[in-house]
């Protein structure tokens, strides 16, 4: 691994940090960041909900963001072969062709820099070798998924050029069903008319369309000279995330105003008792349409170079340039009354440089490495926010420059064999400005052209800026080659923004950066000949200027004001278990606990919607447990391996007020896979079955009961079974 920029083992590095090969993945069956969190500690990293996109909502020990508007900042870190994606929308990597994971937990200022508060979440993808093999993988199963994806090392010129290429497609079918409710229910239908008869399915939510393609090409110019040019390219066309309605507040301004022209009143009529919806995209009272699509187009190249000079350095340089384009409509009433319908347009651009020069010094006593970094990023969100109820209906076309500076330097000291002391400090710069339009459409009247939002006539701007100091220190002793232990002391932040959903001009504001000091003891082992490994640690946060987003409603609309205010203080307690007690056999499990304990709120205390003293961090469980095992058995023909992965974890709010409609009980998750490899290792067969007891449960819910008066959650995909089959070529 290399969560501190030069190669060493996992149980050498003094941080809390998880691993996982890209055979341990499939093992498992991780085939998204999503399946990820399950079995690393501290880790809750869900899809979002279908207003927010192809998004990643991503927290380590309690610290992260949810929210996929430009405006903020990621709490945790997302990078592929070291380069940062700057957003969490299109951030759901697929991991069905990586080499490992790594999930460094804990501030990581230093080392990582921009928006690593939280942690940082490092993917590999295999490096062209020149192996001349490769393979061929198809798979089928529920819910009509058909998977095909393959990969392939060449040697182009003998010791001097290797390419590899990888690519797949994997697709699946919807799991909630869209029902037309006057098809269903005529007599309760009001004005609404049916756009079905006989079958009143008339689509569904969930499933998904990905295609993904990569190349990697290195170049060895000298023994001390490579370079690699990659391109990928992810094609992810979705249907509407899948979503439920869950609970309506017949009293809410919105819905009172929703109920005209229908016929018939928006309320619990629209609840389902099962995987359905009667979400429709079409406004029967005055035709407007929108598009049942959830899609993301991104790709990307860069260039990586790693020079060992003469002078006893090595110089890396990592350039890179990404681009997506995304699409997605949500209709937060789920039901054929519209309100308060949304439909984006992101579209996102990056170019990012980092050098880095590492060397020893003082006879290898010092191991040390200093760096650059240098980020810029245009964004523009387009979009269409509709609110009938109000006939108020506007375009937004708000773009976002986005940019970083930074310089660190880091040193590990060798006191003796046995103690090292380890500092690090970055200096890091950031700005972002963000600039609002919006404009009238004449759905509900004439208006004249180029009109805006009364207030937004001039496209008001405004400006974050970000300036500060990072540090590092820590103390790590080897008692034994197999016993470590160590101390640590690191900080880190979130970047500051600007409130993106301002329901008139006074809440067009910045608001300043987040940030955490951490306190963390750790202990990494390995027993009996490393058949056991043991690695604990226990962690203390200072967790201090929360960006704290409070809903609000005034002007007609729904919107937020987001300011800093509050001290939190976080601890808790990690433990990470792999063993191997018998030939064949392999065991590893993992527990974490997390107090998130709100000390002081400031001028948030008490605002409606807000969270308070006693709350949860929004979608963290303050306990969670898994535990995996697998034996294989050898038969003349092949090795047989049953596996067995269980997940539990305690109970979560997805927001920060701890709304009960947001509440998600406690619950665990079962995983079954049965996988066999022939003696010649050229096939590879692997069953799977996820959610094995069809354990009902919710990603997330999202409440607007009080302002526009609905609560929708997005559920869980039941039980599936898929299997796969693979042909590897050597």
């Amino acid at each position: 691994m290399t969560a501190r920029h030069s190669g060493e083992r996992l149980q050498d590095a003094p941080v809390a940090i998880s691993a996982l090969t890209g055979q341990q993945l499939s093992n498992q069956g991780v085939s998204s960041l999503a399946d990820l969190s399950r079995s690393v500690p501290s880790v809750s990293l869900n899809q979002s909900f279908g207003g927010y996109g192809k998004s990643v909502i991503a927290f380590v020990r309690g610290v992260g963001q949810g929210d996929f508007l430009p405006a903020f900042e990621p709490g945790v870190g997302f990078y592929i072969n070291d380069v940062y994606q700057g957003t969490i929308f299109g951030s759901l990597a697929d991991l069905s062709d990586v080499d490992r994971v790594e999930v460094l937990r804990g501030p990581q200022g230093t080392l990582f820099g921009k928006s690593n508060e939280g942690g940082a979440v490092r993917i590999f993808t295999p490096q062209p070798r020149g192996s001349e093999s490769g393979y061929i993988q198809a798979g089928y199963g529920s819910y009509n998924r058909r998977m095909a994806k393959g990969a392939y090392d060449a040697t182009l010129i003998p010791d001097t050029l290797f390419l590899r290429i990888a690519g797949g497609v994997n697709s699946i079918d919807g799991y909630v069903d869209r029902i037309d409710y006057a098809c269903a229910h005529p007599a309760t239908a009001g004005t609404i008319k049916a756009t079905k008869v006989g079958d009143c399915k008339v689509g569904s939510e969930g499933g998904d369309d990905a295609k993904v393609a990569r190349a990697d090409l290195r170049w060895i110019v000298s023994p001390s000279l490579e370079m690699t040019f990659s391109a990928d390219m992810d094609d992810d066309r979705g249907e509407p995330s899948a979503e439920k309605l869950l609970a309506v507040n017949t009293a809410a301004t919105g819905l009172t105003a929703a109920n005209s022209g229908y016929g018939i009143a928006y309320d619990s009529r629209f609840i389902t008792n099962n995987l359905s919806t009667y979400t429709s995209y079409t406004d029967q009272k005055t035709g407007v349409s929108f598009p049942a699509v959830n899609n993301v187009f991104s790709w990307g190249v860069s260039h990586a170079l790693n020079w060992r000079t003469p002078w006893g350095v090595q110089v890396k340089n990592t350039l890179a340039y990404r681009k997506y384009n995304g699409e997605f409509t949500e209709i937060w009433s789920n039901a054929p009354i519209q309100a308060d319908d949304n439909y984006f347009k992101p579209e996102h651009n990056q170019f990012s440089e980092e050098l880095q020069v590492l060397g020893k010094a003082f006879h290898n006593r010092l191991d040390w490495v200093t760096g650059l970094y240098y980020y810029d990023a245009h964004t523009e969100l387009n979009d269409f926010i509709y609110l009938p109820e109000f006939s108020f209906a506007f375009y937004g076309k708000d773009p976002v420059h986005d940019s970083d500076k930074s310089i660190f330097l880091h040193g590990v000291y060798h006191l003796t064999d046995k103690l090292n002391v380890e500092a690090g400090i970055r200096h890091t710069s950031e700005e972002k400005l963000y600039t609002f339009n919006r404009y009238l459409t004449s759905i509900f009247g004439a208006v004249p052209a180029g009109a805006t939002i009364p207030g937004f006539e001039h496209n008001p701007q405004s400006k974050a800026s970000t300036d500060r100091n990072d540090y590092r220190f820590s103390l790590q002793y080897k008692f034994t080659p197999d016993l470590m232990a160590y101390v640590q002391y690191a900080t880190g932040f979130k970047g500051g923004g600007i409130n993106p959903r301002p329901s008139g001009i006074s809440d067009v504001h910045p608001f300043a950066a987040e940030d955490l000091v951490s306190y963390e003891a750790g202990v990494k082992s390995e027993w009996f000949e490393r058949r056991l490994r043991v690695n604990v640690d226990g962690y203390f946060s200072d967790y201090t200027n929360l960006q704290l987003s409070i809903p609000v409603f005034s002007n007609g609309a729904a919107g937020s004001t987001v300011s800093n205010a509050g001290k939190v203080h976080i601890n808790g307690a990690e433990l990470e278990v792999q063993a191997a007690p018998i030939k064949g056999m392999l065991i590893n499990a993992s527990y974490d606990y997390l107090n998130y304990d709100i000390i002081d709120l400031g001028a948030a205390a008490g605002l409606a919607g807000g969270p308070a003293k006693g709350d949860l961090a929004p979608f963290v469980p303050e306990t969670k447990f898994n535990i995996g095992a697998q034996q294989s058995f050898t038969t003349p023909i092949g090795v047989i391996t049953p596996r067995l992965d269980w997940t539990w974890q305690s109970k979560t709010y997805s927001d920060a007020a701890n709304s009960p409609l947001t509440l998600q009980k406690a619950y665990g998750v079962l995983d079954a896979h049965l996988l066999f490899e022939t003696a010649d290792h050229k096939w590879k067969a692997n069953l799977e079955v996820k959610n094995l007891t069809n354990q009902a449960y919710y990603l997330n819910k999202f409440s607007q009961y009080n302002t526009a008066g609905m609560v929708v959650g997005q559920p869980a995909r039941p039980r599936t079974v898929f299997l796969t089959l693979q042909r590897s070529f050597q």
